[in-house]
């Protein structure tokens, strides 16, 4: 009747790989991690199960051992909690949750391809950051009968409407904009972010926010989400310029869009921060020019695949830059080739500065080109 935390799970790539489950009906919970990392195809969960705890299904990747593909939960479910990554990288195509649910934690379905449409059940009161993301969902609706949330134009929202839950990864393939209301307050932590569409012919929605908007959690948005414009005007904590997010000073500049209209940019010279994840999953701008203001880079800033974005990278920074070992680390994305044959250059203006970002990636599975250049 029970089964302990993390009772069988298995490494990613183990021998015991668990392909079937079944479970026994006199079970009311199944375990934090229980079958975390088992390439299970289709799941049956019984109606005695009232709690389904954090990584309990979790697979390792979106990839090679993203395979649950059926998830069926039987007539007259108990089910009312779906915890933390429960479903992560599981790539399910279908997904109906019982009417009895009502909590869902952060990223429990990920991954999901080929899902359109996520209905919110009548008794979803709790919804975790990036509770469900995938690269096909085009809309959210909601049960009549649900006292929690709402939906615009397929938007996820709070009740009243003061809070932007969440925007569908695939949006940009039915709207070319999206206004968020006026009476929005808050952006949730990954209400705009998830999955990306690295397709470069592929053209983001243009996203106006409010000028009234508290609460943007940039941390956590615009992340992974296909998006050409971020506009916003008149606000007390941020400005954009050409679509590319900034403080209201100008002097940190947050976010360029990841289908940016362009392949080159240039930071305008009142930066002095360019913040985590500026450009994280970029696949449009090949080329970046940094001027000498700039004396620090975030956590992975120009994380990108070259072969997409960043290729070239202009820093005319002194040697007392600060930054870290993500700030210009190269990543794949997907399938997109083998990572040794990724390079990318960097351009600067400093002795210095060029050895300590050669050291840096001495032994790195990429290659970062590091030139030195007499730029006036």
């Amino acid at each position: 009747r029970e089964i302990g935390d993390y009772s069988f799970e298995s490494s990613p790539y183990g021998d015991l790989q668990l392909t079937n489950i079944t479970l026994n009906s006199l079970l009311t919970k199944i375990p934090e991690g229980a079958f975390k990392n088992h390439m299970v195809e289709n799941l049956i969960i019984p109606s005695s199960i009232k709690s389904i705890m954090s990584s309990a299904f979790e697979q390792y990747d979106f990839y090679d051992h993203s395979t649950l593909k059926n998830l069926i939960f039987e007539d007259d479910s108990q089910l009312t909690e779906i915890g933390d990554r429960a479903f992560f990288a599981t790539g399910m195509s279908e997904l109906s949750l019982p009417s009895s649910v009502e909590k869902i934690g952060k990223d429990a379905f990920t991954g999901l391809e080929g899902l359109t449409k996520f209905t919110i059940g009548p008794k979803v009161r709790e919804l975790g950051d990036r509770f469900l993301y995938g690269k096909d969902l085009r809309e959210f609706e909601v049960d009549i009968n649900n006292k929690y949330f709402t939906v615009l134009k397929g938007v996820l929202y709070s009740l009243d409407m003061r809070t932007l839950v969440k925007c569908p990864d695939a949006y940009y393939r039915d709207y070319d904009i999206l206004n968020v209301p006026l009476y929005v307050k808050t952006i949730k932590n990954g209400a705009f972010a998830g999955w990306a569409d690295y397709d470069q012919n592929t053209m983001g929605i243009t996203l106006n926010l409010p000028s009234n908007l508290t609460t943007l959690n940039i941390d956590e948005n615009f992340i992974a989400f296909t998006v050409s414009e971020i506009n916003i005007s008149g606000n007390s904590s941020f400005t954009s310029v050409d679509g590319v997010l900034f403080n209201k000073n100008k002097t940190t500049i947050y976010r360029i869009p990841t289908t940016f209209n362009s392949d080159e940019y240039t930071i305008p010279n009142t930066v002095n921060t360019i913040y985590d994840n500026f450009g994280f999953s970029n696949s449009r701008v090949m080329t970046i020019n940094i001027p000498s203001s700039v004396s620090s880079i975030g956590e992975k800033a120009f994380q990108t695949d070259t072969d997409y974005a960043f290729e070239t990278i202009n820093l005319y920074s002194n040697d007392s830059l600060a930054y870290d070992i993500t700030s210009f680390e190269i990543v794949n994305y997907g399938n997109s080739g083998d990572l040794q044959t990724k390079q990318r250059t960097i351009n600067v203006k400093y002795e210095d500065l060029k050895t300590k970002i050669e050291n840096m990636y001495i032994d790195s599975l990429f290659t970062i080109n590091v030139n030195l250049l007499e730029w006036i």
